[in-house]
């Protein structure tokens, strides 16, 4: 490290430690110089004891010969981040916060003197997300707002100059006038967020505050607003169970009527709808009630408002979700503007994810809409109002033409609800694309935000009267709450929700502060990132730490400690981006963080891939993957079936993820594509290549299985990926058998579950993707009641041969076991919410129980018992063709459902045994992959242990590319490092 010191002597005699002369438990202090060695050094106490130690103090001004800090830290603020690296990203946040102060304006009225975030208490709700942090006087606007609820339960919405003709535009009794004040308040009828928007208000004024005294008298109109909300007929369809609104743009406050611009009254000529965004902005009001009453010891009535939410959401969702997205408005008798409302993509989506509406698959799906849309837009940013906008105008066409204003600006408000969605759902790298943008859009502002900005030329619309704070507010909350990962789980920060994403960015050292400056309440962060491993050394008042800390790309944990001392951790999946989950209580101000890192060897992807690469073969029909290299004959199969290509061109998907290389991508989509055109007229795909060759369930499932996780990795051609799929999975759903198994192949009436499995996986993935996911969750239900009924007393389940005696001879009990766990856990982890899902979970620990007892010392997963069920039961075997790969997934599984060590050092081991066992010759074409089986007592591949199918099969002589090396590499690479890999492949 290069210290640069510019202070002189004469400076440096005067850093004086205690100049203040007092006298303590040890009397006078002795005035002393530090050394100027000390400078821009880290204090060794926070680095005593630490396996990561941090390399750099902060702030700094200079470090190692580059400016990564301003002349008295300008950047900082709560909140506010200082870097080892440069300044951008911190004055970022100094731009979004000076943006919200100068919003900043006080109101008097009525002998008060009220600050507002504007005077709408829609935008000063909405800004709250950021003046929360450093505000002094939180809550006279909610104070005023609650002290005039109407009687019905309602608020009124803005306090307005009297010369602001807003109040002309409703009905008397929607107005209070001030006239000594010159002011009214007034609520604009055609409105239905207000209710909703003032319960998110108080709730962070409580959370910064717990002034319980407050929320106890305040309870009841929260509640009696909410209720209005959902039984007055201007705001409520008891017959959808939905809140409704005038026909209007999203949230917005006029409707497309002539006279929609200056009448914002409902009145029985309105035409109404409903739209999503009040109703998810409704669901998390009545779970914030939950919160308000569980705080005040009303258990009952916060389970009343839990059981009304999840209703709520239950009925938007079987009314307003097109299967991607929310469809914009539902008319209400009476025709819809156009033809296009089920495609139109508005700015409460991004809201509804936020507010906890969606599930994980549906919080992707409206992520990937948008990342679609950036790459087919001509606007230069997805970060639409409304997309696409009412042609010709919503209205007057001199009022609100398409592409103006909220008919189709892009604006910051939806660039920061997407980039904090974006971080919650695994689209982490996109959420930092996104601030990224922003911060390039702002310096070429001068630092500023705008409100709307035109869809093509970049410039700010309304940059004068537009809300702009808005739109800052929601772009500092994603990075607080998004990248940062500070979330306020009680009150002032007693417990701590920590979900930092810092490894997308460039930053591998940092200090991020936050907080709430009411109340002198910081959290104060420290990280550093190093091959090692990572650390967050984080200081707050939390006494209970909740940790959901997202690990670098290709990298999994072998160890996490917490002040020291190792704790129980584990790693789950947010779609493919890997999390390190633990909890901890009975802090005391400090929560030191260090994970260890755990990484696979490179050379091994390196080498398999470079074998799957030569496995490419060109044919008239395409690129295609040939099945397998059989190593006594010295020659390749030709046999080109679907689900070994898939699951090899997912591998060179993910080469592509982790190097960035084109070739992996192009192979990738053009075995996707040959792929394709191998289908049968009915959805299904034929054993090989060839239409007479039978249609077995097991290559059936796989192929969308992976098709649909090449979706989770392509994404620009998601949607491609996943109409594939879905054909597919149909296909899987017409040949379902009523005792709820799947046939092993055309015509066969042999019931088994290991293909039952096979299916049960592919269908609970796509459950996700489908309109109907109700369709797949019975499908998939009775599939499993149907496993459950072939699983033997001890915990195995019965194999095909058994099933069917004489057939599939030469697959492992080892392979129908890890397939049945692997289809259960898929089940649990796609359909969470379903209510077999305790009964689903005993089925697989059941499976689990007896598999554990197959783990060798090696890591491997041996082919059974010894207890001759059938000719592959052979325990000093482990068979890396119908095996590993699986046996990895189970364990995988069991590892993101449960987070149990046991499961987890079960995969670390399978993983080193793969690491440690590949196959070298002198023949380049079964060089560096994996073999068939393995002799684990004599340490070889001796290939007269087994001999599968007379020699066809399986066993040690042949190499396969699907099923065995293309699965098992893939696998590994989601665990290797990024750069290691890159300097391989």
């Amino acid at each position: 490290m290069k210290t640069v010191h510019i202070l002189s002597f004469f400076t440096s005699l005067l850093l004086i430690a205690g100049c203040s002369g007092g006298k303590g438990p040890a009397g006078d202090r002795e005035a002393r110089a530090l050394p100027l060695n000390t400078l821009s050094t880290v204090p060794e106490n926070i680095n005593k004891g630490s396996v990561i130690p941090f390399e750099h103090a902060l702030p700094s001004h200079d470090l190692e010969g580059r400016n990564n800090g301003t002349y008295n830290n300008v950047e900082l603020a709560i909140p506010g981040v200082l870097t080892t690296q440069d300044t951008d990203l911190g004055m970022m946040m100094k731009w979004l916060r000076d943006n919200v102060q100068s919003g900043r304006h006080t109101v008097f009225v009525d002998g008060e003197a009220i600050p507002v975030y504007k005077n709408w208490i829609r935008d000063h709700v909405h800004t709250m997300k950021a003046f929360r942090h450093w505000e002094h006087n939180l809550r006279s606007y909610l104070d005023f707002t609650l002290a005039h609820q109407r009687p019905d339960g309602s608020f009124y919405e803005l306090i307005k100059q009297m010369d602001d003709m807003h109040w002309a535009y409703v009905a008397e009794d929607d107005i209070i006038f001030f006239p000594e004040d010159n002011l009214y308040l007034a609520r604009l009828d055609i409105e239905s967020d207000i209710e909703y928007l003032v319960v998110e208000g108080a709730a962070e004024y409580y959370k910064a505050t717990a002034d319980r005294k407050w929320l106890r008298h305040n309870l009841p109109k929260l509640e009696k607003g909410i209720e209005y909300s959902t039984s007055h007929p201007k705001r409520w369809d008891p017959e959808l169970g939905l809140v409704k609104r005038a026909y209007t743009i999203d949230t917005w406050d006029f409707t497309y009527e002539k006279t929609g611009i200056i009448d914002r009254r409902i009145t029985p000529e309105t035409p109404m709808a409903v739209m999503h965004g009040d109703n998810s902005g409704v669901f998390q009001a009545m779970n914030l009630l939950a919160w308000m009453n569980e705080e005040l010891g009303h258990g009952a009535k916060a389970r009343q408002w839990s059981r009304k939410a999840l209703e709520l959401q239950k009925n938007a969702f079987r009314h307003l979700w097109n299967g991607k997205y929310f469809t914009h408005q539902l008319p209400l008798g009476c025709p819809p503007i156009d033809d296009k409302e089920g495609v139109r993509l508005t700015l409460s989506n991004t809201y509804d994810i936020n507010r906890g509406f969606t599930t994980l698959g549906q919080s992707r799906s409206i992520v990937e809409e948008y990342m679609h849309r950036r790459d087919t837009t001509t606007a230069f940013a997805e970060w639409f109002t409304i997309d696409p906008p009412y042609e010709p105008c919503f209205g007057e066409v001199t009022v609100h033409p398409a592409n103006t204003y909220i008919n189709g600006c892009i604006t910051s408000f939806t660039a920061g609800e997407l980039a904090k969605a974006a971080f919650s759902c695994g689209y982490e790298a996109y959420g930092w694309d996104i601030l990224h943008r922003l911060y390039e859009q702002m310096v070429e502002d001068g630092g500023n935000i705008y409100f709307l900005y035109n869809r093509f030329s970049k410039k700010p619309e309304d940059a004068k009267v537009g809300p702009a704070a808005w739109g800052a507010a929601a772009v500092l909350s994603a990075i607080d709450e998004g990248l940062a990962g500070i979330q306020d789980l009680d009150c002032r920060y007693r417990s701590l929700g920590f979900s930092p994403r810092w490894p997308v960015t460039p930053y591998k050292e940092l200090r991020y502060f936050s907080g709430y400056e009411i109340n002198g309440d910081v959290v104060d962060v420290r990280y550093i990132l190093t091959e090692k491993g990572m650390r967050y050394c984080v200081d707050s008042p939390a006494r209970d730490i909740l940790s959901h800390i997202l690990l670098p790309e290709g990298v999994t944990a072998s160890e996490v400690l917490l002040n020291g001392k190792p704790v129980e951790f584990r790693e789950v999946l947010v779609a493919e981006s890997r999390y390190v989950d633990f909890s901890a209580g009975g802090l005391h101000g400090r929560a030191d963080i260090e994970i260890l890192f755990s990484k696979p060897s490179a050379e091994t992807v390196d080498s398999v891939v470079s074998w799957l690469e030569r496995s490419v073969d060109t044919t008239s029909s395409g690129i295609f993957v040939r099945e397998r290299y059989d190593m006594d004959s010295k020659q390749w199969i030709s046999l080109y079936r679907p689900d070994c290509n898939i699951e090899t061109a997912y591998a060179f998907l993910q080469c592509w993820r982790l190097t960035g290389k084109e070739k992996y991508l192009s192979l990738a989509r053009e075995i996707f594509h040959s792929v394709s055109g191998m289908r049968n007229p009915d959805g299904s795909f034929p054993f090989a290549d060839r239409k007479d060759l039978h249609v077995y369930t097991n290559d059936n499932s796989e192929v969308p299985i992976f098709i649909m996780r090449m979706a989770e990795t392509d994404t620009t051609n998601a949607s491609e990926y996943i109409s594939a799929a879905l054909e597919s999975t149909s296909f899987l759903l017409q040949i379902q058998n009523e005792d709820g198994s799947w046939r092993v192949v055309d015509n066969d009436t042999s019931r088994t579950a290991m293909f039952t499995a096979h299916a049960v996986a592919a269908l609970a993935m796509a459950a996700r993707y489908s309109v109907k996911p109700e369709e797949y969750l019975a499908a998939v239900t009775r599939g499993i009641a149907f496993i459950g009924s072939r699983i033997l007393p001890e915990g195995r389940v019965r194999t095909c041969c058994e099933e069917h005696p004489g057939t599939e001879y030469w697959r492992p009990p080892s392979s129908d076991q890890a397939i049945c766990i692997r289809g259960i856990a898929m089940a649990e982890y796609y359909l969470g919410d379903a209510p077999q899902r305790k009964e689903w979970r005993r089925l697989r620990h059941k499976l689990t129980s007896w598999m554990d007892a197959l783990i060798d010392p090696s890591g491997a997963l041996r082919n059974g018992k010894g207890e001759g069920i059938n000719g592959a039961d052979i325990p000093g075997l482990t068979d890396n063709v119908y095996t590993t790969a699986f046996g990895m997934e189970a364990y995988h599984w069991n590892w993101l459902l449960d987070g149990r060590k046991k499961d987890f050092e079960a995969l670390k081991g399978m993983i080193a045994f793969c690491n440690g066992n590949l196959w070298h010759s002198d023949d380049p074409d079964a060089d560096g992959v994996f073999r068939g089986a393995y002799n684990l007592e004599d340490g070889n591949w001796d290939s007269s242990r087994l001999v599968l199918n007379s020699g066809k099969e399986g066993g040690s002589s042949m190499i396969y590319t699907g099923w065995a090396n293309a699965p098992i590499v893939s696998l590994l690479m989601l665990t290797s490092f990024k750069k290691d890999f890159e300097s391989n492949a």
